[in-house]
């Protein structure tokens, strides 16, 4: 057993050396991809805008995708990310910053969207000739075809049309190549000659890839529970987000998308709103809401879920019009964003294309022509939808960058159980009507739905989301 346990060990030794010494070969699958030298991948790592909150993910033992808790309830991870337009400290960077994050929140989305369902659709064709081929009745069919069907890869046609038309597009290559050479006067000299000759295609080959994805869904009760922005002044910062949603979150949004409290989950008592979303008269706090967007739910220290919300908006100017305007901006952000969360319907498509081109000359020259086109488009639609509950919180604004006079203005509102209760109640006394037996005031459990300061909700565990990263199981 020892003699076994040197020669195994022996055995590592001289594997390893061949791996550092001679050529590299990479493992994949039943095969392997020869290198003619030593690569160090993890010197050549580049960080991409992903990077920290699919750490962020993986050291919270979550995956991206279904997750399960403790407790046996689902969850579900979505990472996204962008990059934002305008440099960091520049005129307008704040609202890129804004913007950066709807755009991560899209990207995460359009993933899941996809997970969803996917329709896909790729075409390839690839064609390889040596010299020239020609046949007037094939190119007579062929011409009267592309007449009526198009040019485009990405279309209903079969692979043999488009076999045919790649063929076709390497004659006509070829033709104009050979007309290149076919001078209107005789040449007169070798020099002439060998000139013209060494034009002419000996080989040449062809590649298409072209593909097209289409995703569409409808989703709710989607909440951030982490941010990261990277980046420094004078520099394009990138942005990534952590989505997530759960059994909760999407029993939150049902209840008010219904305007509905009593659908509301109960809760285990959590911080007090202040703590949760930061205190604006320090700089711990300023930093902590200068790093929020976007929408979390958080439960609140009597337990009661609280749907929160946080907009930004740059401020356009030095008075105090201007800081109300960016603080009515940053407003409306924040509610648009409760109403995304409540649902909207995500469109996702896209198309890649890419293609090849090899010519071998007869002079042995070689060219290559490399082509790549890509684009991609999501979209998110919300009908209009009556809300009711919505309160503030506070508002704070900041200098973003001190000397330069770029100014943040930021808002905080939120939407509870309580909210909307006494917002229905308010609304019904405004209006002098009795409440009635309508859905905004039905019994939960028997319990009266006014729901007073020394009423303790801990019943059971919630939803919780945070830029900071302190997020826990029974947070959510």
């Amino acid at each position: 057993m020892i003699g076994k346990i040197i020669l195994t060990k022996k055995l590592i030794i001289v594997i390893v050396s061949i791996f550092f010494i001679s050529n590299v070969s990479f493992a994949v699958d039943e095969g392997t991809v020869q290198s003619g030298a030593a690569f160090n991948f993890a010197a050549a790592k580049k960080k991409t805008p992903g990077d920290d909150c699919n750490k962020f993910v993986r050291k919270k033992r979550w995956k991206i995708g279904k997750n399960l808790k403790k407790n046996g309830q689902s969850f579900y991870i979505s990472v996204g990310s962008a990059a934002m337009d305008q440099v960091w400290g520049e005129v307008g960077f704040i609202d890129s910053r804004q913007n950066a994050y709807e755009k991560a929140m899209l990207d995460a989305k359009k993933k899941i969207a996809e997970k969803f369902g996917t329709q896909i659709k790729r075409d390839l064709v690839y064609s390889l000739a040596s010299g020239k081929f020609a046949n007037p009745a094939l190119q007579k069919k062929l011409d009267n075809e592309q007449k009526n069907e198009g040019k485009s890869l990405t279309d209903t046609r079969d692979m043999n049309s488009a076999f045919a038309k790649g063929m076709e597009l390497l004659n006509r290559k070829l033709d104009e190549e050979l007309k290149k050479t076919d001078p209107p006067k005789p040449v007169k000299t070798k020099k002439e000659a060998i000139k013209k000759a060494e034009e002419l295609i000996a080989r040449t080959s062809n590649f298409s890839d072209a593909i097209e994805t289409v995703a569409q869904t409808n989703l709710y009760g989607i909440i951030r529970v982490f941010i990261s922005e990277n980046g420094g002044k004078g520099k394009q910062s990138s942005r990534c987000v952590v989505a997530l949603y759960s059994d909760n979150t999407q029993k939150i949004a049902d209840a008010i998308k219904l305007n509905d409290s009593s659908m509301f989950p109960d809760g285990k008592r959590g911080k007090n709103i202040y703590d949760i979303v930061g205190d604006p008269d320090t700089n711990e706090g300023l930093s902590k809401l200068f790093a929020s967007f976007g929408v979390i739910t958080k439960r609140d220290d009597k337990g009661d879920w609280n749907v929160i919300a946080y907009g930004q908006s740059e401020i356009m100017g030095d008075d105090e019009q201007a800081l109300q305007i960016a603080i009515g901006e940053a407003r409306k952000m924040a509610q648009g964003a409760i109403r995304t969360y409540v649902g909207e319907s995500v469109a996702a498509k896209g198309i890649l294309e890419k293609s090849e081109n090899y010519k071998a000359l007869v002079n042995n020259k070689k060219k290559v022509t490399n082509q790549k086109s890509f684009s991609e488009e999501v979209t998110s639609a919300s009908k209009v939808l009556k809300i009711t509950g919505f309160e503030d919180v506070f508002n704070w604004s900041l200098e973003a960058t001190p000397g330069a006079n770029i100014g943040v203005a930021g808002t905080v509102i939120k939407l509870s159980f309580s909210t909307m209760n006494e917002g229905n109640k308010e609304k019904d006394k405004m209006n002098n009507r009795p409440t009635g037996n309508s859905s905004n005031g039905s019994d939960r459990g028997g319990k009266s739905l006014s729901k007073s300061n020394d009423v303790d909700y801990s019943k059971s565990t919630g939803t919780r989301s945070t830029s900071g990263g302190d997020t826990k199981e029974d947070d959510f």
